[in-house]
C-alpha cells in the first residue's frame, strides 16, 4: 500500500490499483462460407467473448486486469 499526499490530503492507494494490466482481446470470423459460419462466424463467436469477459468481472477472476 502506498499513501500519496497533496495538498494536506492523504490517499491511501492499493498497489493493485497502480499497475492495471490489459488483456487485448482479437477476433477472427469466417465469411461468406455459410457451413461455417454457424461454428466461428460473427453472430455466435463475439457474443460468446462478451458473456466470457462479462463472467470474469462480475466472478472477479482476473481482479486487476482490464480488457480492450
Amino acid at each position: 500500500m502506498k499513501i500519496l499526499q497533496a495538498q494536506g490530503i492523504k490517499i491511501k492507494v492499493c498497489y493493485a490499483q497502480l499497475q492495471k494490466r490489459i488483456i487485448k482481446v482479437g477476433m477472427l470470423f469466417v465469411q461468406n462460407i455459410t457451413n461455417l459460419e454457424v461454428y466461428v462466424g460473427y453472430r455466435t463467436s463475439a457474443s460468446a467473448v462478451l458473456i466470457a469477459e462479462d463472467r470474469i468481472v462480475s466472478e472477479n477472476l482476473l481482479p486487476g486486469f482490464d480488457f480492450e
